[in-house]
């Protein structure tokens, strides 16, 4: 079993899921989990405090427990799959159904005998959060049955696990980001990775698709007819370079219409497509790399705030549009 402590403003007092457990921490369990005094070390200010924005060092103070259980040859491999398979969708599932940033700090792997008894097995985790809440509202229990449903059939997906882990890996990053560009344009791409990965896979209306088999159909008949014309092998693959170029700027033209489309399938309002759609512009044009205008730290942090509601609707709405 891994343990550690949940952050949000919506949480259970108890809740039971396939693999994962919610609840509120007696005192005693409490003291327990407070005692390994953990904090975090910021990867971009080391021992040097309040550069970037951020303290060095985070304290997590939390009445709520999560605790994963898993069948795990070690300590490390019982952390792992906690870590990346039976946490993140419970996070993701559970901040898209209440708006809420849930963060979750694993701070230590037990191991259960039949009885039930623990013997402790790793050390503590040597990390964070920022966070500190009061006044938790209570999680409703109609909310915590849809969690259970959605829970099971986004495990069974392979769209809903990687959409679920892109976005409590941004959430996980949030708190962390500083005022470091490079952090903040982590967060805001994990969030569209949420709302890329489910468009292409609901995909185009029937005429959209038909104009985008169209267009990528043009780009491999002139490449085909260029291949065939008398050149070098370095020519030829040249062409070919541009050819998959080419094909990548048709797809993220058409992307704008696989999100509007998959906004109407999912019963998406119009606000959150079209912050989707600004979020997929955003993308293209100003992060990364290649971007085409700068954008400054302020903007990214905006952004941040922006993002992340979008992309946990069409997690949301995805989730739904498989048990209906």
């Amino acid at each position: 079993m891994t343990w550690g402590f949940l952050l949000a403003d919506h949480l259970p007092h108890d809740l039971e899921l396939p693999h994962v457990r919610l609840r509120c921490l007696n005192d005693e369990e409490y003291l327990k989990f407070r005692k390994s005094g953990v904090a975090l070390q910021h990867p971009d200010i080391k021992d040097r405090p309040n550069s970037s924005g951020v303290a060095a060092d985070f304290r997590i103070r939390s009445r709520w427990g999560i605790f994963a259980w898993v069948d795990a040859l070690n300590e490390e491999d019982g952390y792992t799959q906690a870590a990346t398979k039976y946490v993140p969708p419970v996070v993701a599932l559970l901040s898209a159904l209440t708006g809420d940033v849930v963060q979750v700090q694993l701070l230590r792997t037990v191991e259960l005998d039949a009885a039930g008894m623990v013997t402790p097995v790793s050390p503590y985790t040597k990390s964070g959060f920022v966070r500190v809440l009061d006044g938790i509202e209570p999680l409703s229990p109609r909310t915590g049955a849809e969690l259970r449903v959605l829970l099971a059939a986004t495990r069974a997906d392979q769209v809903g696990v990687t959409a679920s882990d892109a976005l409590a890996e941004g959430q996980a990053m949030e708190p962390l980001t500083g005022a470091v560009k490079a952090n903040l344009e982590a967060v805001l791409l994990r969030y569209f990775f949420v709302i890329e990965g489910i468009s292409k896979k609901v995909g185009f209306s029937p005429s959209g698709q038909g104009r985008f088999s169209k267009a990528e159909e043009d780009i491999v008949t002139e490449v085909r007819k260029n291949l065939l014309k008398v050149g070098t092998p370095t020519q030829h693959a040249k062409q070919m370079r541009q050819a998959v170029r080419k094909l990548d700027v048709v797809a993220r033209k058409f992307l704008g219409e696989q999100i509007q489309h998959t906004g109407h399938v999912l019963g998406l309002d119009s606000a959150t497509v079209s912050e989707a759609l600004e979020l997929m512009q955003l993308r293209n044009n100003r992060l990364g790399h290649a971007a085409k205008a700068s954008i400054s730290t302020d903007e990214l942090q905006a952004w941040v705030a922006r993002a992340r509601p979008p992309a946990s609707a069409f997690l949301l709405g995805y989730a739904r549009s498989l048990v209906r």
